[in-house]
């Protein structure tokens, strides 16, 4: 790992794939700019192709030619091509693959090889070493057009590659990547393979956790020795759980009809996706401007309501009843620590009073 450190610091650039289970994306960051900004990476912006959707990731899906070796598009091309060839009945010589990374945890486990074989999404069997090896392809191939704009004579033998894999993986799955990586024209020796707690971890480091009217802020790096955070990977298992419902059923995407189990399962992802802005929003409103604690506590327990939820929807639409209304209530919490805490940061601010110094008196 020392030897892996020094390399990476003998390059211009660090290149940052993101290879997800649901999107994927990349950030470039060169060496100079991690000296004094070392959160000033620049991230790819991706458009969905009709000029309306803009985000910093892309779908993990990658449409392969019918001769198994070449890719035809990825992200957001890669849906809309498909959605073309479903319309003039052209798509069943073509493998198309999306949310396929965890295959690479479950039902393999240790017995990962480079023989084995993954299932699109209408069933056909393709090697996993192409499939994961064009997609990673694909994205290096991107950052170095997108370098190339903006640097003349860049060669990616200036870059030190990051790769970030789950931390829950066998040895035998991180190698595979590894293997998938090479295989997509990254160096050995110029390739690292990084945990994404770890890589969220090091992130953590260099970023505000307070901010104040009368002060510039401080960051966790400045934190004594032995100070505590922690990170949560909300995961992608309903995803996940789609994509095997999409391939029990024979549902190509774009379709989000089919079976009562089926859609029930999009919807309870669909409810997910709805509420989890507003969770994010008010657990961190809630941790900064009042206390982490209770943020915690109730952000946990909405965590587990929702797991609830997707589990009990899936089986029963009336079983996910109960656990909503915990998510519901959860949710009212940490709004209202949420508001206690920025009504006290105002009084304490421009009234000079502070409520929760003064419960705190009287408490204890």
């Amino acid at each position: 790992m020392l030897s892996e450190t020094r390399e990476a610091t003998n390059s211009l650039f660090v290149a940052a794939i993101d290879f997800g289970t649901t999107y994927s994306g990349w950030a470039i960051l060169s060496h100079d700019s991690f000296k004094d900004k070392p959160t000033s990476s620049m991230i790819k912006h991706w458009y969905s192709g009709y000029g309306v959707l803009t985000t910093e990731k892309t779908p993990t899906v990658a449409l392969i030619k019918p001769d198994g070796v070449s890719l035809e598009s990825f992200g957001y091309e890669a849906e809309n091509r498909y959605r073309e060839l479903l319309e003039e009945d052209a798509a069943r010589d073509y493998y198309y693959f999306q949310r396929f990374k965890m295959a690479l945890m479950k039902p393999f486990g240790d017995r990962i090889t480079e023989d084995i074989l993954l299932e699109d999404e209408m069933s056909k069997k393709l090697s996993a070493i192409t499939v994961f090896s064009l997609a990673i392809k694909y994205l290096v191939d991107d950052v170095m057009t997108d370098i190339k704009k903006k640097c003349i004579g860049v060669l990616m033998s200036d870059f030190t590659w990051v790769l970030t894999v789950p931390a829950i993986w066998t040895d035998s799955a991180k190698k595979f990547m590894r293997l998938a990586a090479e295989k997509a024209g990254i160096s050995s020796d110029k390739l690292l393979i990084a945990l994404e707690p770890e890589c969220a971890s090091i992130c953590c480091r260099y970023l505000p956790v307070h901010k104040r009217i009368d002060e510039t802020g401080t960051n966790m790096s400045t934190l004594p020795t032995g100070s505590k955070f922690m990170t949560i990977d909300t995961g992608v298992m309903m995803a996940k759980k789609i994509g095997d419902l999409r391939r029990k059923h024979k549902i190509a995407p774009p379709e989000t009809t089919g079976p009562p189990e089926f859609i029930r399962a999009m919807r309870a992802q669909q409810n997910g996706l709805e509420f989890g802005i507003p969770f994010q929003v008010v657990l961190w409103s809630a941790g900064i401007f009042a206390h982490q604690v209770p943020a915690a506590i109730l952000g946990s327990l909405y965590v587990f309501s929702r797991r609830r939820y997707n589990n009990g929807y899936i089986q029963d639409a009336d079983k996910r009843v109960g656990p909503f209304w915990m998510g519901v209530r959860c949710l009212q919490g940490l709004v209202a620590v949420a508001l206690g805490g920025i009504i006290n940061t105002a009084l304490s601010q421009y009234a000079g009073l502070d409520m929760f110094q003064i419960v705190r008196q009287k408490l204890f």
